[in-house]
């Protein structure tokens, strides 16, 4: 009797064991998977993006007739616009449409320029960085937000509806004018920008030339100094927004703040990693106005680690500055011809081209630039890679 007993406890034993190794082996097999990116993962962890289809409020093609905007060249592709502003005065100084295929692993990050020319319902203000203040307004100044239905909802939480609503239609309004379909959207202001980085570690990157700049009126000031660093948040907002000495204004910004992204995207790939990767993200989700969730941002963090840097491209929605012809501000014009080519090379979903009939419908871009009607070949090119700059042989003019 004995010994039956003590072969049947070492027989549980073993099965006990058997049991353990096997949810063991279950359990590196799926962090294997999730570490490396395998495909499979997939299967549980990849967004139900928005809906692909009839996403132009407007298509005008040769014959008048609707185009079929149902077919996507692959269900891998997402696009993002985010958008960082200064709450005090509701201006966007970012705006950045990125396009992310999870499958080829590559992006592409196009800034629009905040001194865009838009031309919107007769408003008078003709920049795009003002489009979001513009939607704003309106939902500051919407009644439904004093009606019973928000009495019971905080300051913040109503805050965070209007913000969201007046994204959600800045959004909608890049997506009808440039058709360029946009699955997420995000908004951030600059202290929620700080806080991000800081919850990275910081930003490796090298600083090209000192930047020294106060501005009295805002009690901001800007103080770094040339060299390899890491930089925190409050650092890098000095970073992003400094724009003192650029001969090209704006642009010259612009392209610098290229060099920041570049050295963003390589921080992220080096400090995220499987243990910190929910973390990150959920601050990253709490510091945006957002569509996106805490769990659909691990998928794309996931999938962005295993990017290489010479396959993620920056480039400036092509075009130039003038004068207004009216005010005599300094407006920058997209170049029609050049635009559409980018967004069918870098930002189109769809397996039907954008043609010059369907582009910007309401002619919202439309000025009397001679640098809007140029021929593609006479625009300078923009396009740089996050390998050149962050190593050092590419250097975006300032």
């Amino acid at each position: 009797m004995e010994n039956n007993a003590a072969k049947r406890k070492k027989k549980q034993n073993n099965f006990i064991k058997a049991a353990v190794l096997t949810v063991g082996i279950i359990i590196v097999v799926v962090a294997l998977l999730y570490i490396f990116r395998h495909p499979l993962i997939d299967l549980f962890f990849k967004p139900d993006a928005p809906d692909n289809s009839n996403s132009f409020n407007t298509v005008k093609p040769d014959d008048g007739s609707n185009v079929d905007l149902s077919e996507t060249k692959s269900e891998n592709v997402y696009n993002f616009f985010i958008v960082g502003h200064d709450r005090a005065a509701n201006l966007t100084d970012v705006s950045m449409l990125v396009s992310f295929n999870v499958h080829e692993c590559t992006a592409s990050i196009m800034q629009l320029p905040r001194d865009t020319f838009v031309n919107y319902d007769n408003y008078w203000y003709h920049k795009i960085n003002g489009v979001y203040s513009y939607y704003l307004a309106n939902e500051q100044s919407d009644e439904k937000y004093n009606s019973e239905e928000y009495a019971n909802k905080t300051a913040d939480e109503i805050l965070y509806e209007k913000e969201y609503n007046a994204m959600e239609k800045y959004a909608k309004f890049v997506e009808n004018n440039l058709c360029v379909k946009i699955h997420y959207f995000g908004i951030m202001d600059l202290d929620q920008f700080a806080n991000i980085v800081d919850a990275l570690g910081g930003v490796d990157m090298y600083v090209p030339f000192d930047m020294n700049y106060y501005d009295p009126t805002a009690n901001f000031r800007i103080n770094l100094h040339e060299g390899q660093q890491t930089l925190d948040g409050k650092m890098s907002e000095q970073f992003v927004r400094y724009r003192a000495t650029f001969s090209q204004g704006d642009i010259g910004r612009g392209n610098v703040q290229k060099l920041f992204m570049a050295a963003l995207f390589k921080t992220v790939q080096s400090k995220l990693n499987l243990l910190n990767m929910n973390e990150v993200c959920s601050i990253i989700v709490d510091n945006l106005v957002t569509n996106l969730k805490a769990t659909d941002l691990v998928f794309f963090a996931s999938k962005a680690n295993t990017v290489r840097l010479e396959y993620v491209k920056f480039m400036t929605l092509p075009g130039g500055s003038f004068a207004g012809a009216d005010d005599g501000l300094s407006y920058y014009s997209l170049n029609r011809e050049a635009t559409i080519e980018f967004i069918n090379n870098h930002f189109n979903i769809y397996t039907t081209p954008v043609t010059d009939e369907m582009f910007d419908p309401d002619n919202i871009f439309w000025n009397s630039s001679y640098i809007y009607s140029l021929p593609a070949d006479q625009i300078e090119s923009t396009l740089y890679d996050a390998e050149s700059l962050t190593n050092g042989t590419q250097q975006p003019s300032t």
